[in-house]
């Protein structure tokens, strides 16, 4: 079966067709216009994709510098911006003690304070809008109808959803009727209100025009800062030597009866007792192979994690690049553990394939081997 708009075998994913390959031929014309059609749409929803991203980077970039923070503030006068910052903290000092206060039981009484809350908040935006106001907070219901006109007006983003509600729960002439109310009820009343707090909150900008560029100098300090890190980590991750060995094929020269598999001896796990053990024979050794001829900076090699420490010792460490030519870099006689690895760091060496050869007539019995290098 063939897609009907781009030739494709069998259905299309794409498009969402098929032709049963000429038994129910498609219109040519119908095929153009279905193909216009979804090229139309793709571009739409490419558009809208860029348009995202924009204004994501604008509002980043707004975060960043604050020029709008910065642009709002400048356009006040200081004596303006003092008496707004007034009213700000007012606000925040009734808000952080309502914020305090999480029991249902007490709901009335946090919604009392936020309704001075918001009426210094009010008072706030609108001086913000509109330095003839008075510097001195605005009755409730009066300082509402200007902020809604405000808002019809779009000088101001469009109110809460249920703003109607969190204001009648305010301006509500019977002061005692939230205490009348069951705590569950007079909770979900005080949310409402708390929505509206903070949508308010974030209307007024209350730093000086010093206080934003200290901020914005700050911010910028910390994202390069932040910056040059993940610079800094990406180059030590891509320079940094890593564990070839991890996953790698392991032989061994033979394998005492029930002990694990020994690719467990590259998975990158110290595991309880060991991963790797040969039986007692004349010429015990275990070999990773990496692949590749690799550059060599470290090997570190676990033993068991039981008390068996020095069963294997002496061991020899051995590179080779052919699995024929082997040569000796390292010898071990003291005994290390699975916590304390022995660790040989070359000086310069390369090889794909690292051995380590036991003494005739005992084993070699490992948990781990880790080679670092590229």
């Amino acid at each position: 079966m063939l897609c009907a708009l781009c030739g494709g075998k069998a259905f299309c994913s794409r498009h969402g067709s098929y032709d049963f390959q000429g038994q129910n031929p498609v219109n040519a014309y119908a095929r153009r216009r279905r193909v216009l059609w979804f090229a139309i749409l793709e571009l739409h929803v490419l558009r809208l994709r860029i348009a995202t991203f924009a204004h994501l980077g604008r509002q980043l970039q707004d975060a960043l510098l604050l020029r709008r923070s910065e642009a709002v503030v400048r356009d006040h006068s200081p004596t303006q911006q003092a008496v707004i910052r007034q009213l700000y903290r007012a606000a925040i000092a009734r808000i952080a003690l309502a914020d305090q206060t999480t029991d249902a039981r007490y709901a009335a009484a946090t919604v009392a304070l936020h309704r001075e809350s918001v009426r210094f908040l009010i008072s706030a935006v609108l001086l913000s809008q509109d330095a003839t106001l008075p510097g001195v907070p605005l009755e409730l219901r009066a300082g509402a109808d200007k902020l809604e006109e405000l808002v019809q007006a779009q000088a101001l983003p469009a109110l809460p959803k249920r703003y109607a509600e969190a204001m009648a729960i305010l301006d509500a002439p019977d002061l005692l009727a939230l205490d009348r109310l069951r705590p569950r009820r007079a909770a979900k009343d005080r949310a409402l209100v708390e929505t509206l707090v903070h949508w308010l909150r974030a209307q007024v900008e209350p730093r000086s025009l010093r206080r934003i560029r200290v901020t914005r100098a700050l911010r910028l300090v910390l994202a390069g800062a932040a910056v040059l890190g993940l610079i800094a980590w990406g180059l030590v991750s891509i320079l940094s030597a890593k564990n070839i060995a991890l996953h790698k094929r392991v032989t061994m020269s033979s394998q005492s009866p029930g002990t694990p598999n020994p690719q467990g001896a590259t998975d990158g796990r110290i595991v309880t007792p060991y991963q790797a053990h040969t039986t007692i024979e004349r010429d015990p050794w275990i070999v990773v192979d990496l692949g590749a001829v690799h550059k060599i900076s470290t090997v570190k090699i676990y033993n068991r994690t039981d008390w068996h420490y020095e069963i294997s010792l002496p061991l020899t460490l051995e590179f080779s690049r052919n699995a024929t030519d082997y040569h000796t870099v390292d010898r071990r006689t003291v005994a290390f553990t699975g916590s304390k690895p022995w660790v040989f760091t070359p000086r310069a060496a390369s090889a794909r394939f690292v051995r380590v050869h036991g003494h005739p007539g005992g084993c070699v019995v490992l948990t781990e081997i880790k080679v670092y290098g590229r």
